[in-house]
């Protein structure tokens, strides 16, 4: 990996960040039923930031996918799943997991708190999203952890191209005061694709894990560290062939 280099088609699960809670904005009945269908809005992602998985996602990325996205949200194809789908479940997941599927997506400028947890208020664009709860198991299980106060994250699952690019060629405030100029950060595509949005938990591993104590580094894990350049590889000669006079 160097400065420069640019990879295709990287599957992206971005992790959550603490912005404003899903929200529930209207409920309508369902005629010849005891139900309803519970319409709900959420933060998505901010732009023009490194996240807490060290990748940057700028605002021509966002648009692209929304963009994208119009077509799926009139089809019902864009879901939010329980937590990311698995390896073994396809890029959109299973059936029994989806949880809503998304009606609308769109960009925002918002006052928000940034780094998370840092008491910082910065101005950024936000990507914000409507959405109906699906009549399943896992519809009424996102509604009712919410009503009992617990926090429900909202991550991304898509892919791009992605290229990397040092710090320093970012152009952008440090905010976290760890980075040197020379760290490698994988920029997102402006080709992105959203495949699901999803509802998860706080991530349990180190990168992207929200400390209570945000300290100087505002909630995030350790930058990460120039990888080692991979061993040589080793190419077996073809073989020749010997032509007739």
């Amino acid at each position: 990996m160097h400065a420069g280099q640019v990879d295709k088609n990287v599957a992206l699960h971005e992790q959550p960040l603490r912005l404003g809670a899903v929200q529930e904005i209207s409920r309508e009945a369902v005629e010849g039923t005891d139900q309803e269908l519970v319409t709900f809005r959420a933060d998505i992602a901010v732009c023009d930031i490194i996240n807490l998985n060290w990748r940057f996602y700028p605002r021509s990325a966002y648009e692209g996918a929304i963009a994208r996205a119009q077509k799926a949200m009139e089809q019902g194809k864009l879901t939010a799943l329980l937590e990311h789908p698995g390896w073994d479940d396809g890029w959109k997941g299973r059936l029994n997991a989806i949880a809503a599927r998304w009606t609308a997506l769109s960009i925002e400028e918002r006052e928000i708190e940034w780094p998370p947890d840092s008491g910082q208020r910065v101005r950024k664009p936000v990507v914000s999203g409507e959405g109906v709860y699906t009549r399943t198991e896992g519809g009424a299980l996102v509604q009712t952890l919410l009503q009992d106060g617990v926090y429900v994250g909202i991550s991304t699952n898509g892919y791009s191209s992605v290229k990397w690019l040092t710090f320093a060629e970012l152009g952008i405030d440090d905010p976290t005061g760890l980075l040197d100029p020379e760290t490698p950060i994988a920029v997102t595509g402006d080709d992105l694709t959203f495949l699901t949005i999803d509802f998860v938990a706080l991530p349990a591993n180190a990168i992207g894990q929200v400390h209570a104590e945000s300290g100087p580094a505002g909630g995030f894990a350790p930058p990460p560290t120039r990888p080692a350049p991979p061993p040589p590889h080793h190419v077996r000669p073809p073989r020749r062939h010997r032509s007739n006079p």
